[in-house]
């Protein structure tokens, strides 16, 4: 049995996603939707009408998550969605308890989470005891939709992948401070974030034109620090599913009856509380511009 599966959006993650579906043994192509790529077949309306298209990928600007997940939902579709699910946290509980009441996977990607760094970061934190206070610096470039936050959101959300890294390493989270540096194009967001420990995480994402994308992190704790150039990365996807692949394969997985991963609802839910804090905090920071 193969799974009928169509992809919303041709961008890099869409056409990623197109060609991981292509190669599967699992998974077959049922169509594509975009607005700009000639070699779309369908439109959404089209997809969602079309008893044989079992699940739909949302691969669009993040502005139009809530409603075409909410739509495929309505129509019965397995879905899975880039990050993030939505730009607001009430909505996106509205979205999984929709997805419950029609029995149907809503899965958010976790491409970050799925990283050689990350799985070595995950066994190391834990030496470090107590963690005091750590970092997250991310940068990358201006170009397209990204900056654009009437397509991408505040900078919270279009850096929440860095957010469910944190999460992830250390629990949970609430924002405590956060400003705003606008560009043209571009950006500077700094937020200072609290664990549940009281543990003090400053983050900032940056995008100017020509910056080279790179994430640094460090963690102090009360055995040690760790750093991003600490980290051997010993594990590798060379020769194995790339991370699109092994998304696509949990993908598979949940619709074929695998439950949910403990805690990840919670993460996604509350990664986005986060990042909504963090636009509020920042829209009241008489510093942000």
């Amino acid at each position: 049995m193969t799974h009928r599966l169509a992809v919303v959006g041709l961008g890099r993650a869409g056409r990623a996603r197109v060609r991981e579906i292509e190669t599967s043994p699992r998974a077959t192509l049922a169509g594509v939707v975009s607005q700009h790529d000639p070699s779309a077949t369908h439109t959404f309306d089209e997809l969602l009408a079309d008893p044989a298209v079992e699940a739909v990928i949302v691969c669009t600007v993040n502005a139009t998550h809530g409603r075409l997940v909410r739509a495929a939902l309505e129509a019965t579709k397995h879905v899975a969605v880039e990050f993030p699910l939505c730009l607001d946290a009430d909505e996106a509980a509205e979205l999984f308890a929709l997805a419950d009441d029609r029995a149907r996977v809503l899965h958010v990607e976790h491409i970050e989470l799925l990283t050689g760094r990350q799985a070595e970061l995950r066994e190391r934190v834990p030496t470090l005891g107590a963690i005091r206070r750590g970092e997250l610096r991310f940068q990358g470039g201006a170009d397209g939709w990204i900056v654009d936050p009437d397509r991408a959101g505040f900078p919270s959300f279009t850096g929440i992948a860095r957010l469910h890294v944190l999460w992830d390493l250390v629990g949970p989270l609430r924002a405590r401070a956060a400003r705003l540096e606008p560009g043209t194009p571009g950006f500077r967001f700094e937020a200072e974030l609290t664990t549940r420990d009281e543990a003090t995480l400053s983050w900032s994402e940056e995008r100017r034109p020509g910056l080279s994308r790179e994430t640094r992190l460090r963690f102090e704790g009360e055995r040690g620090i760790l750093t991003t150039e600490d980290l051997e990365v010993a594990r590798s996807t060379a020769g194995g599913p790339s991370l699109f692949g092994r998304d696509l394969e949990t993908f598979l997985d949940r619709i074929e009856g695998a439950p949910e991963s403990p805690g990840e609802r919670a993460r996604i839910l509350g990664a986005l509380k986060v990042a909504a804090d963090c636009h509020t905090l920042a829209r009241t920071n008489p510093a942000s511009s």
